[in-house]
């Protein structure tokens, strides 16, 4: 089922000292085609000047305390803030790769079939090499709908209907994987999630081995929670881990650019298993 409705947009992003990436971002979101764009910015007291930064583009700060930060409460409490019925979700430390990028993430919405669209993310020469290998084989250069038990997504860059969200916020208890746990309500439900690679994004991605280990430690948790991870699943991923190793190796001649790759593929596949 489809609406001609033309919706306007609130863009929501959650910032911790991205002082680095957020004027850039911001500055992308403003030179879209789609102008009536309401901007919300949910910071976790950054000690940069982040929010200084944002001020300028923002419409609205959303100051949360640190202690209190889960991905899932951060989005709730900026969708809270929104007065537009299209919601879309982007990482800080991203840049739109053209003006038409909200346009294009928001039309699957109009086929209400669809309950979130997730875009294309690639990496840069900020981003680690393996991360920078996983980010082309996960978003592919073609569109396709995603049906239960197929579930997925991505808040990197995401949208959503705010209708849709008042009938199932985010988890704020989860450690992470809010994205997939709200896009398996809505696809257990009968929904759909569409994948939309004309939606480009930039994502810079560039961890220490410690937020590394960190960051697939909490999404292994919320996997586990939510009922996503099982003995049979990490057998699954150590051979998966291996292969992409050997892939990554036999891919470093063909990219240039990269500090340190071979070292960084070893230790990231050890870091992500771990």
């Amino acid at each position: 089922m489809t609406t001609n409705q033309t919706n306007p947009i609130s863009v929501i992003i959650r910032t911790y000292n991205e002082s680095r990436y957020i004027e850039n971002l911001l500055i992308g979101l403003k030179s879209q085609t789609l102008k009536n764009v309401e901007i919300i910015l949910v910071d976790s007291e950054s000690t940069d000047d982040t929010v200084q930064v944002a001020q300028k583009y923002c419409d609205h700060i959303v100051n949360i305390k640190k202690a209190d930060f889960t991905f899932g409460y951060s989005l709730n409490k900026g969708i809270e803030k929104a007065t537009n019925n299209h919601i879309v979700l982007i990482s800080a430390h991203t840049i739109p790769c053209d003006n038409t990028y909200l346009e294009n993430l928001t039309k699957p919405l109009s086929d209400l079939s669809v309950a979130m669209v997730y875009g294309k993310q690639v990496g840069d020469l900020d981003s680690r090499f393996p991360e920078y290998q996983d980010l082309l084989r996960t978003f592919g250069d073609q569109p396709h709908i995603l049906k239960a038990p197929n579930y997925f997504s991505h808040n990197a860059n995401s949208s959503l209907r705010r209708t849709a969200w008042h009938a199932h916020k985010f988890n704020e208890l989860l450690p992470g994987q809010e994205d997939i746990e709200w896009a398996k309500y809505w696809m257990e439900r009968g929904l759909t999630v569409h994948y939309e690679p004309s939606a480009k994004i930039i994502h810079s991605h560039k961890e220490s081995w410690k937020q590394i280990r960190n960051r697939f430690r909490r999404e292994s948790l919320a996997m586990k929670r939510i009922g996503m991870l099982r003995l049979s699943s990490m057998i699954t991923m150590l051979f998966s881990e291996i292969s992409r190793l050997g892939l990554d190796l036999l891919n470093v001649p063909k990219t240039e650019g990269f500090q340190n790759p071979i070292k960084d593929i070893i230790l990231y596949r050890l870091n992500k298993f771990l």
